[in-house]
């Protein structure tokens, strides 16, 4: 049985990129996340705690994009991913980040990067 956890285009404001557009001030980003996580144990007992909280994994997201300025998507997106392996419960993360319109002719460009816990380096 597989539980995923799903946040859905994320608006966030944040420093990123390489061009020179992009160096003066925040752009905004549409963050997305998929979580698969360890089901509960007893899904009728309706208890938060005995689950992964998406409010969590949307701070973790919120925090990331606002820490610092960065070059890369990529490097965002492997941050983001290791703020949520802090849940022992959860076995991959997929973070998808794009910046809508940034390219003439485009509707956003950006990645889509799925993590697998045992695979990611803290």
């Amino acid at each position: 049985m597989t539980l995923r956890l799903l946040v859905r285009d994320v608006a966030v404001e944040a420093e990123i990129g390489v061009n020179p557009e992009e160096l003066f001030g925040p752009q905004t980003l549409l963050i997305s996340l998929e979580v698969t996580v360890v089901p509960p144990a007893d899904p009728s007992r309706d208890d938060l705690s005995c689950v992964v909280d998406y409010a969590r994994c949307l701070t973790y997201l919120h925090e990331e994009a606002g820490r610092q300025r960065l070059r890369l998507l990529e490097t965002l997106a492997h941050r983001i991913a290791v703020r949520c392996f802090d849940d022992l419960r959860v076995e991959s993360v997929r973070v998808i980040i794009t910046k809508p319109s940034l390219l003439p002719g485009t509707a956003a460009v950006g990645v889509d990067w799925h993590f697998l816990r045992d695979i990611v380096s803290h």
